[in-house]
């Protein structure tokens, strides 16, 4: 059993007690168990007591298992049920095993690949942000993206323009006014021609 070591936060490993005949003890890890060692008194081989000698038979650990009450049968299946663990499908509530998960995220969430197929037969795009710019639009669609953009482009301009010419307001809003109308103006000849 691991345990906190006072103060550290860290877990330290279990250590075992090993005793050298000529009377020096050793505290080793529990890793070593099963190993031999050489004492540093008397330089002789110490055998650490575990490893595959002092494992627990299944027998002897389905009786300790049973006097706390735990099926040992029992818990196996459920050990071995969250190892193989599935995921659903966000549309058709297929399971999406775990060596295909990290191929089903997308924007709505998990979908298996018959879902993702579908999706693409309609036309719809995977990319996210990428099929932003590229999607035909109506007219006020168009206009509503292009008045939003040329806001931005009109403070990000009006920003750059008076950080190199000063207080002079009239040269600051002229310059934000030129470059919000031509970037507004290009966004939006953009997505009506896509």
């Amino acid at each position: 059993m691991n345990s906190l070591s006072s103060g550290t936060g860290r877990v330290t490993p279990p250590k075992i007690e090993v005793g050298c005949r000529c009377g020096k003890k050793y505290r080793v890890s529990a890793e070593k168990a099963g190993k031999t060692l050489r004492c540093k008194k008397c330089r002789s081989k110490v055998e650490v007591p575990g490893g595959k000698k002092g494992q627990i038979s299944m027998r002897s650990r389905k009786a300790i298992l049973a006097e706390f009450g735990i099926d040992a049968d029992e818990a196996s299946e459920r050990y071995e049920a969250k190892k193989t663990k599935t995921y659903t499908c966000s549309a058709c509530s297929a399971e999406i095993p775990e060596s295909k998960l990290k191929s089903s995220y997308g924007d709505e969430g998990l979908r298996c690949g018959d879902c993702r197929k579908q999706k693409k037969k309609k036309g719809d795009s995977d990319e996210g942000l990428g099929s932003w710019t590229t999607a035909r639009s109506t007219p006020e669609k168009a206009k509503k993206k292009a008045l939003g953009m040329s806001v931005l482009f009109g403070l990000g301009s009006a920003g750059f323009v008076h950080t190199f010419f000063g207080p002079a307001a009239w040269i600051t809003v002229s310059a934000a006014l030129v470059f919000a109308a031509f970037g507004g103006r290009t966004i939006y000849n953009h997505e009506l021609n896509c």
